[in-house]
């Protein structure tokens, strides 16, 4: 890390021996930190030669957090495309987080909303209880909402 900066790289020298494959994968992402804002920028590109961006940020005051986020993702050897950008917000009291978010997709030609709230219940350092309801609207199917209930633990 540098002044805030950290650089990560990855790659094989292990090639994908499928029809098509275009060579060895490989990514890299900058992050930043520093006081309240983080950033990070990331690319990956797989053997196959499907390649994906990523873009992202956080800002925080206190106990709120403002996130957004940019992906945009495209396959080598089917033409898919797929941009989503994302939105959320989370808000500490004490032990309980809560997390509200919305995001769009864009899935070639079709266009889907996502929205979710949930809280998080911190039980020690390492576990958490949370609970979560979320609701697609995709383009071509009805809309579809969820519910997730759990305990999580850090080992």
């Amino acid at each position: 890390m540098v002044k805030g900066f950290t650089l990560r790289l990855s790659g094989s020298f292990e090639r994908e021996h499928e029809p098509g494959a275009s060579g060895l994968p490989y990514s890299a992402v900058l992050e930043y930190a520093h006081g309240p804002v983080s950033t990070m920028a990331a690319f990956e590109r797989n053997s196959a030669g499907d390649k994906d961006t990523f873009v992202a940020a956080k800002y925080t005051v206190g106990a709120i957090a403002v996130m957004a986020a940019y992906d945009y993702s495209r396959t080598f050897d089917l033409g898919g495309q797929s941009r989503a950008a994302t939105l959320d917000a989370t808000c500490r009291a004490g032990r309980v987080t809560l997390k509200a978010g919305y995001g769009r997709q864009r899935l070639n030609a079709d266009v889907n909303h996502f929205t979710s709230i949930g809280a998080d219940y911190v039980l020690s350092r390492r576990t958490t209880l949370y609970a979560s309801l979320g609701n697609k609207r995709a383009a071509t199917t009805d809309a579809r909402t969820s519910f997730g209930m759990g305990l999580a633990h850090a080992f």
